[in-house]
């Protein structure tokens, strides 16, 4: 970002060194950990902007369709 010189930046990235006292391992464990919960928020943006779009947002998809989705989620909730 122009904000920050490539200078500044680099003092930071040591301060964060220095403060991890250089241990940057990560296990698979952790990794798939964060990996798939960040993956799921992503989905879930997605979602949201789909759902939007289609119940009144620009480009909306025809009101019989939200209806159906609508629907098919009532369905999904009564299922035990």
């Amino acid at each position: 970002y122009p904000s920050f010189s490539v200078e500044a930046i680099n003092k930071l990235e040591l301060q964060f060194l220095k403060f991890v006292k250089w241990d940057l391992y990560i296990s698979s464990s952790l990794y798939a950990k964060y990996y798939f919960a960040l993956r799921s928020l992503l989905e879930k943006q997605d979602f949201r902007k789909k759902y939007v779009r289609m119940v009144g947002g620009v480009g909306s998809v025809a009101a019989s369709e939200a209806m159906k989705v609508s629907k098919r989620s009532e369905l999904l909730k009564e299922k035990p």
